[in-house]
């Protein structure tokens, strides 16, 4: 039985593909800032939040784009032939490394424990509502 804590993904045409141990998962979120949701084009994004050296790109370069946010300084790295989000990283977590749970070949195994920045939450966007939600970070 392959190991169920190593979980690989990539982006949409596959040019860039990773591994994430998943062993020491930190947290799996939705973030409803205005960065994430333009990053995203949708209105939130589904993060999971790991050990930086937990994931291994296997195949493939990243590009990126470098913000100064409500959170610090916040690298989001993405496929540069399909545009596919994939990674962030921020000045104000230092050492994490947050997976869009989009970007894993299977995410049925994340299970979202908060919504973060729901000052910035869209009104149309619902969410269970037993999800604990934080105005802004964690």
């Amino acid at each position: 039985m392959p190991d169920q804590t190593i979980r690989p993904g990539g982006c949409l045409c596959g040019a860039v593909t990773f591994r994430a141990d998943c062993t020491e998962l930190l947290m799996a979120a939705h973030c409803h800032c205005l960065d994430c949701r333009k990053a995203t084009g949708s209105a939130f994004a589904t993060v999971v939040a790991l050990p930086a050296e937990a994931v291994t790109i296997q195949s493939g370069q990243t590009r990126s784009w470098t913000v100064t946010g409500m959170s610090g300084e916040v690298t989001r790295e993405f496929c540069g032939r399909s545009g596919s989000p994939l990674f962030s990283r921020s000045t104000g977590s230092p050492g994490v490394t947050f997976v869009k749970a989009g970007a894993f070949d299977d995410a049925d195994w994340i299970t979202p424990e908060l919504s973060c920045w729901t000052s910035r939450q869209l009104p149309w966007a619902t969410l269970p509502a037993e999800l604990p939600t934080v105005p802004t970070n964690p």
